[in-house]
């Protein structure tokens, strides 16, 4: 009779979990790694979170706890704390290597790559076929400013795929920042051509080309650049054209010039611009009368750019258009108060236009910051003939 009881009262205990309170109904499950798994994977870290760090307390040895722990801190945007935990799970040893690869990548997105370099250097050693460690230890080198030993890093890391093509843009990036621009070139070249997807490369290559001095090869890479905006574009356009102009190649500049102007979208700024850099290169040809004229264009297309007044004055006091001339003279002297060939112009034209007053006080301002010389000499006895 009593093993009957005793069946019976067992068949009465609740299934499922094993603590239950007085009303039948279950108690909260205790901290566990499986539970804490189940709620990361649902995408409730927060949650996960609370389980670990109670797991964590009750077992500050259990690696795997700390590591799951950095995860779902690092899931939430936690970078600190996760740091913090992912080295917990590491100091048994750094063979684990999704700790350890989490752990790096942490310390990327903190912007703080190169405080991990041991371990990256450790990682490579512990798995050389990994591309991604290798190219982690090249970006924390090139931080560091270390770029023969970032290009280093990459050695010997190759394969089929896409990514290939990431070595050489990382060589060219690296070797870009070192200032060797003509050998970053070959590889930011070798990039493109093997298939990178970087979407700013033609840029990076056409402006490498303008900074060695080739616009020509520069104009074909702009017009490779298919996410540029018109804006970019136009700029980069204009970049060529300067180019063009101190190297010489009067010809390239004359066309892309011409190229921006017959653009229906080209902005009001762009094409003062333009017209600027057309006037600029009437005036290196030695058409004095055409520079005028085009600087005009670009000032009338409502071009202003106090570095180039000084420039504009004088060649409009040249040309005899003497209001023009103390207009960009005035705005010069105000914003560069150092420039005396400006200040000395502007006195000069203000006797000419007869503004005596405003010549003698210009002249006084000259004067003091100068001392008395043989041009200021020259400037008062210009001033004493002028005609008011």
């Amino acid at each position: 009779m009593l093993p009957l009881l005793l069946a019976m009262f067992v068949a009465m205990l609740p299934v499922g979990n094993a603590a239950a309170d007085p009303l039948g109904e279950s108690l909260p499950e205790p901290p566990s790694l499986r539970h804490a798994h189940e709620l990361s994977a649902r995408g409730l870290h927060a949650e996960a979170m609370m389980v670990l760090e109670a797991l964590v307390s009750e077992e500050p040895d259990s690696a795997e706890a700390w590591h799951l722990l950095g995860h779902v801190q690092a899931e939430l945007g936690l970078l600190d704390r996760a740091q913090a935990a992912l080295s917990r799970a590491l100091a048994p040893g750094w063979g684990r290597r999704e700790a350890l690869l989490l752990f790096i990548d942490v310390a990327r997105r903190r912007g703080r790559l190169g405080s991990v370099r041991p371990a990256l250097e450790l990682a490579t050693m512990l798995w050389p076929e990994d591309r991604a460690v290798h190219l982690l230890l090249a970006e924390a080198l090139a931080g560091e400013g270390r770029w023969e030993a970032a290009e280093e890093a990459l050695d010997g890391i190759s394969g089929p795929g896409p990514t290939n093509a990431e070595i050489p843009l990382r060589v060219g990036s690296f070797r870009l920042q070192a200032g060797r621009v003509r050998e970053a070139v070959t590889e930011l070249e070798s990039a493109y051509y093997m298939g990178s997807s970087h979407p700013d490369l033609p840029r990076t290559v056409g402006e490498a080309w303008l900074e060695i001095g080739d616009p020509e090869r520069a104009r074909v890479w702009f017009e490779r650049w298919t996410s540029s905006s018109r804006d970019e574009r136009a700029v980069l356009d204009l970049r060529v054209i300067e180019v063009a102009l101190a190297a010489g190649e009067h010809d390239l500049a004359q066309a892309e010039a011409r190229r921006l102007l017959d653009r229906e979208e080209t902005t009001v700024e762009i094409r003062a611009r333009v017209f600027l850099l057309l006037g600029r290169l009437s005036w290196i040809e030695g058409r004095e009368d055409e520079a005028t004229a085009r600087f005009l264009e670009a000032i009338d297309e409502g071009f202003e750019d106090p570095a180039w007044d000084g420039f504009l004055g004088s060649l409009f006091q040249g040309a005899g258009n003497l209001e023009r001339a103390r207009l960009h003279l005035e705005r010069r002297a105000d914003r560069e108060e150092e420039d005396s060939r400006s200040r000395a112009l502007l006195v000069s034209v203000l006797a000419r236009l007869g503004r005596l007053g405003e010549a003698r006080d210009e002249l006084i301002s000259f004067v003091e910051r100068e001392g008395w010389s043989v041009e200021a000499e020259a400037l008062a006895r210009e001033i004493t003939g002028a005609k008011p």
